[in-house]
């Protein structure tokens, strides 16, 4: 890693902290390159604004939970279930964490929605693809049949994915309770796709 780009990942990491501890709003340049500990001139040789600082702050998050989730497809000690839950739960952890690391939740929110359109389309694209590929695999594997349904696997991904979101949106964020409700409502989705003879046996 360059000199330039270990002083970009330490102005990141102390904006990471400021906008936990003050919000979007209330947060400033001169807060960020305090925290940071590097000059004014320093910051803005690497950002032009403090939305432009935020930009690469929530890159940096999604980018992160993006990783969470191909470690999770990687791990072979997991049956098809549990990688799915993983997978579905490393979505919904990224909203977790902010909340359980921010008092600012709603208005870390509100700046990510307003300033961060085109990062959060890239990552949810992204994301979509890499559980419509775990659906197939459970097609393939026989743990779902998807001919059972007119849907797409990419329009299955987006239906589980909102529906996942929206157990956190209809009950909160809080672990465990989210968690285990996410759990139950992954398992409903594999009961409402499994074979024809895997419903049988339940």
């Amino acid at each position: 890693m360059s000199r330039s780009e270990k002083q970009r990942q330490k102005i990141l990491k102390g904006a990471d902290q400021v906008f936990a501890f003050y919000g979007y709003q209330s947060t400033s340049m001169v807060d960020i390159s305090r925290k940071a500990q590097v000059s004014r001139a320093s910051l803005y040789k690497h950002f032009s604004s403090k939305e432009d600082v935020f930009r690469a702050w929530s890159n940096e998050r999604h980018s992160q939970s993006q990783a969470e989730t191909d470690a999770h497809l990687n791990n072979n000690t997991l049956n098809f279930e549990e990688k799915l839950f993983a997978v579905v739960d490393s979505r919904v952890g990224h909203m977790t964490r902010l909340l359980e690391d921010s008092g600012h939740y709603l208005d870390l929110l509100r700046a990510t929605v307003d300033l961060c359109e085109d990062i959060i389309a890239h990552y949810s694209d992204e994301y979509v693809k890499r559980v419509a590929k775990l659906l197939k695999q459970g097609d393939r594997e026989g743990h779902l049949d998807l001919s059972s349904t007119p849907l797409s696997a990419a329009e299955l991904a987006r239906m589980l994915i909102a529906g996942a979101e929206g157990q956190t949106q209809l009950f909160g964020l809080e672990r465990p309770g989210a968690q285990a409700r996410i759990r139950q409502f992954v398992k409903f989705f594999l009961q409402s796709l499994a074979p024809v003879e895997k419903r049988t046996a339940n």
